[in-house]
């Protein structure tokens, strides 16, 4: 196990500045390889090289690195990497799936079948959503809003990187910070006590 391999994970994992970059520079064309030949395998539709490869870095960055760390040095890193990459482009795959034929099942002759729903309270519930995504905006920094904002309109990492000219690796981490801290902002709005009017 090269000692190259461990110092940059465990730079990744303290979040030094600039090991990302290295970590994506390092390994961007294993991933990549990886997750293209799974994605084809399992016959994914309408994801592109781009995508898969973004999806995956996220959720190596995901809870604090979990999948980084998970690494017990009992195999080559890359061997690893490959690894989790199938089994995340596996994951994704079968989501998109699963939303693909939720929509298929979906079909017109089926429609009458289909709960009833108050448009006006559909309505509040968007409202509702959108207002508490605005608020967790405020938890993160200009740069980071951006990129949320940019994610939320369907842009992929790529296309934000190409957009702000910064690495995409950078975009990356910035993405999953802000992403993190968002949630940890929803979180404390929930469990904050609720004042009761008199």
């Amino acid at each position: 196990m090269p000692e190259r391999d461990r110092g940059l994970i465990e730079a990744c994992i303290l979040r030094h500045d600039g090991a990302w970059e290295r970590f994506v520079e390092t390994y961007r064309s294993t991933i990549r390889a990886s997750a293209c030949c799974a994605g084809v395998k399992l016959g994914v539709v309408g994801a592109d090289a781009d995508e898969l490869e973004s999806y995956v870095y996220e959720k190596l960055l995901e809870n604090d690195c979990h999948r980084l760390r998970a690494w017990r040095l009992q195999s080559r890193f890359s061997t690893y990497l490959v690894v989790v990459t199938r089994n995340l482009v596996r994951d994704y795959c079968t989501s998109a799936r699963a939303r693909s034929l939720r929509c298929e099942e979906l079909s017109l002759a089926d429609r009458d079948h289909v709960p009833y729903r108050n448009p006006v309270e559909e309505r509040e519930w968007d409202a509702l959503r959108e207002q508490t995504v605005l608020s967790a905006l405020s938890a993160v920094s200009d740069k980071q809003a951006t990129i949320v904002r940019l994610r939320l309109g369907g842009k992929t990492l790529k296309e934000i990187a190409e957009l702000t000219n910064r690495p995409m690796g950078t975009v990356s981490v910035e993405n999953s910070r802000a992403l993190d801290r968002m949630r940890k902002f929803v979180a404390l709005q929930l469990v904050a006590p609720v004042e009761t009017v008199q």
